[in-house]
């Protein structure tokens, strides 16, 4: 009944073990994921924007950890490069990262430590809202 084709989900985390977890619960969910890891970005071994254009998200799952700053600049930067992007953010700060980011259709923002259940909710609202439809409570 449904042709649409399944929403790629990237996630970008600064640790492996969580990217690939995540990845692989998505996955086991129907989405497309690719996954990518804040170091390698950073330090030159993988480009971001190619990394990006080559997967085409719908959303990006990104993780701000310590470093905060240094994670929410470049976190900034890609935004601003792929704003048609939605945002899934994770973070251990969430109060504080809420006041920042203030209420939007195109992010949310996730806990951590978090059950994979509320991230997976959370990209479901996220797309839901994409494609125009009233997300579900989660």
């Amino acid at each position: 009944m449904q042709d649409l084709p399944s929403p790629t989900v990237a996630v970008i985390n600064t640790s492996e073990d969580v990217a690939e977890l995540l990845g692989t619960a998505l996955s086991d969910e129907g989405y497309d994921t690719a996954v990518g890891y804040v170091v390698d970005f950073r330090a030159g071994r993988q480009d971001l924007d190619e990394f990006l254009r080559r997967h085409r998200p719908q959303v990006i799952i990104w993780d701000i950890a310590i470093p905060y700053a240094l994670n929410w600049e470049y976190f900034l930067r890609v935004r601003e490069t792929h704003g048609d992007c939605s945002f899934v953010l994770t973070t251990t700060n969430k109060d504080a990262l809420e006041s920042i980011v203030g209420p939007t259709e195109t992010t949310e923002i996730v806990g951590r430590p978090f059950d994979l259940e509320h991230v997976i909710q959370a990209v479901q609202r996220v797309i839901a809202r994409l494609n125009g439809k009233s997300p579900t409570a989660g």
